[in-house]
């Protein structure tokens, strides 16, 4: 019994063999992009609040959500965003309408700058959508624009997109063709707020 304690104290103070298994590693994090290639032909002399987004309740985490069949919502085990999503999708926005320059000044509503209106989002939909024909990225979300202190409704739009991104599942493929899908929604989304 002393023999094989040494031995394995031995080991371990060698540094060939551990007592404690390895971690596993770490999920690799990810975030939204943001639109740098599309600049507004003017710009409105005024502040936009972009208010914190409403999310689906599936879609209230840091995981990435996959959809293996109409009925079923899982998750990727591998993969999260960098944070919560709300969060990350309201920052984001809010870097894009920036760089946009749409709106003199775009803000969280949180900011405590008074703001001549307002953008609320309600996401439906973010997610990699597996069927018999293939994989596609996902998005839906319906947007409010609305006149500040006033609260009266400028106008709202729902902006849905599910495009093909390949015939298998690849991660980092499909992660990649979800966040495409998103520039694509926010340049129709920033299309409809100058009109």
């Amino acid at each position: 019994m002393k023999l094989i304690a040494k031995f394995i104290l031995s080991c371990f103070l060698m540094g060939g063999c551990s007592l404690f298994p390895e971690p596993g590693e770490a999920p690799k994090r990810h975030t939204l992009p943001v639109v740098t290639d599309f600049v507004s032909p003017k710009v409105k002399p005024s502040v936009l609040g972009v208010a914190s987004p409403l999310v689906h309740t599936p879609l209230d985490t840091t995981r990435i959500m996959l959809r293996p069949n109409s009925g079923q919502i899982d998750y990727f085990a591998d993969v999260e965003w960098a944070g919560r999503f709300d969060h990350l999708l309201q920052d984001a926005l809010i870097y894009s309408l920036q760089n946009i320059k749409l709106h003199q000044t775009v803000t969280r509503v949180s900011d405590g700058l008074t703001f001549g209106s307002l953008l609320q989002i309600n996401i439906r939909r973010f997610e990699i959508e597996l069927t018999p024909e293939g994989v596609f990225s996902c998005v839906d979300l319906w947007a409010e624009h609305i006149a500040w202190p006033k609260r009266d409704v400028i106008a709202t739009q729902a902006f849905r997109r599910c495009d093909f991104i390949s015939k298998k599942l690849v991660v980092l493929d499909a992660i990649n063709g979800l966040k495409a899908s998103y520039l694509k929604t926010v340049k129709d989304l920033v299309i409809w707020l100058q009109a």
